[in-house]
């Protein structure tokens, strides 16, 4: 039993990482700083170390916290059967819209642009099939990479290699074992939060792309 802040006798309480994440400016190269623009989350990774005691998850948060310098609304610890599962595994729920909205429109236009561009080509070499109906072909082309550019948006909105990191946590919480779930701001803080997280006693390491 540990002594509290009050005096009173118990166990440590478990942090509940209510500070949210923090502005940030993205480092580790040109593809974390172009889907900084694509997604509307600060956090586009996560880490997550699982253990089958309390001591060594709370031990572990403190080890992530202080090597990588990730502030609490970063470091997550999740208890089993943790009311807040989905706060702690996603703290950025409020601006996933936007990640919907900026996937859509980045993509949809790229999509539309190709289209178009594809349309041009076969013009351009003289494609009869494309140079007898020259706006109708480019209206088809232009639509047709406008939707594949929406559903590639739509699907990359859903983030699934975040079920990855979200399945195994729920389940190690669901069988009474805990986890720290960290959620980096650029490359850096991943790679630094999962050297951490390797050198703590946790049963299994896993992470995002």
């Amino acid at each position: 039993m540990r002594q509290r802040a009050d005096g009173s006798a118990g166990p440590e309480p478990v942090r509940s990482g209510r500070r949210p994440i923090p502005p940030h400016t993205p480092r580790g190269g040109v593809a974390m700083v172009l889907s900084s623009l694509i997604f509307g989350e600060r956090s586009l990774s996560k880490v997550a170390g699982l253990f089958d005691t309390a001591d060594e998850a709370r031990s572990a948060a403190n080890t992530v916290r202080s090597e990588t310098g990730m502030s609490d609304g970063q470091v997550m610890l999740v208890q089993p059967n943790d009311a807040a599962f989905g706060r702690k595994l996603e703290p950025e729920q409020r601006r996933i819209p936007a990640t919907l909205i900026r996937t859509h429109v980045v993509f949809g236009a790229i999509g539309l642009g190709l289209g178009a561009l594809i349309a041009l080509t076969l013009m351009l070499f003289g494609v009869d099939a494309v140079t007898s109906n020259a706006l109708i072909a480019l209206v088809v082309f232009s639509v047709m990479g406008l939707m594949l550019g929406l559903m590639f948006g739509g699907f990359l909105s859903l983030r699934p290699d975040h079920d990855v990191v979200i399945s195994a946590v729920m389940s190690a919480t669901r069988h009474g074992h805990w986890a720290v779930v960290a959620h980096p701001l650029d490359e850096a803080q991943k790679d630094s939060a999962v050297r951490a997280m390797e050198h703590t006693h946790a049963t299994k390491v896993v992470k995002t792309f």
